[in-house]
């Protein structure tokens, strides 16, 4: 590399770190901070910010740094019923984000609420006030947390081994949780060794069709869980239902596994080892 070339790209790394500095300040909304580095001629990162800087704060619901931002602390003039390139305006932004502080800083400093938004490519509150985006909000928030609810639930007759209310939530149409759901149902009930629960699975009790020999996401079936568990009931129950007992576990790296490359009575085995050897499980 020659020196101009070294020259520039020191340049670049030194503005990429200021930038990265000026951002976690609007992040942890340090008012002093923001402040102090937009009043330092030294500071001259903008050339590389991704974002307009009202914007960002916006996002984030930095409110002291807005409060600074507006009240002219810093030398950046800002407009706040300028639109970002994107469409949205700051008042749109704090309305999404269910932001009382930020959204009477903006109407303090004369922030429109007659202007609908309109971005350009997809966006569900496209055409709307900032009132009705903020209603939408809400709206978003009363489902999520009643989704939420039902998946806490559901989860919690599963840990429970309640095998009626289980059945009860997946016949029940008005149960809708399951785009939420971190775990696959069946690996849930392996892992937990919720064995009332996995005979009301496998027994067609309830609308979810299940693979008892189908892997999940990381490479476990439901025979491994059970022998890890040391589970013979779970075990047994998955063999009535066709559990294969040669595949072997293959958990895929960059994960790791002790018992990568045993077939699940070797596992089992190992397990029952360990147990006698120390008492008790990890």
């Amino acid at each position: 590399m020659d020196d101009g070339k070294h020259l520039r790209w020191l340049e670049y790394a030194d503005e990429k770190q200021r930038e990265n500095n000026f951002k976690g300040f609007i992040f942890d909304d340090d008012k002093d901070k923001f402040v102090w580095f937009l009043n330092n001629p030294k500071m001259r990162c903008f050339t590389l910010l991704y974002w307009d800087i009202l914007e960002l704060i916006s996002l984030v619901g930095a409110v002291n740094c807005a409060t600074a931002l507006l009240r002219g602390e810093v030398p950046q003039e800002v407009d706040i019923n300028e639109p970002s390139e994107l469409g949205y305006y700051p008042i749109h932004h704090a309305a999404k984000r269910l932001d009382p502080p930020l959204v009477l800083l903006f109407l303090r400093h004369g922030a429109r609420t007659d202007i609908k938004l309109n971005f350009p490519y997809h966006d569900p509150d496209n055409g709307l006030l900032p009132l009705n985006i903020a209603i939408n909000a809400v709206m978003r928030w009363l489902e999520y947390a009643d989704e939420k609810q039902q998946e806490d639930n559901f989860m919690t007759f599963i840990f429970d081994d309640d095998k009626d209310k289980f059945v009860w939530f997946l016949n029940n149409p008005k149960m809708r949780c399951f785009r939420l759901l971190h775990w696959d149902t069946l690996e849930l009930i392996s892992l937990v060794g919720a064995v009332n629960c996995a005979t009301a699975l496998l027994r067609g009790e309830v609308p979810q069709e299940v693979d008892i020999n189908e892997p999940f996401e990381l490479g476990y079936y439901p025979i491994h869980h059970a022998a890890e568990r040391l589970d013979p009931p779970l075990v047994l129950l998955f063999l009535r239902h066709g559990a294969r007992t040669d595949i072997k576990l293959n958990v895929p790296h960059p994960y790791h596994d002790s018992n990568n490359g045993l077939l699940p009575l070797n596992i089992a085995i190992k397990v029952a080892r360990y147990v006698l050897e120390y008492g008790e499980l990890n």
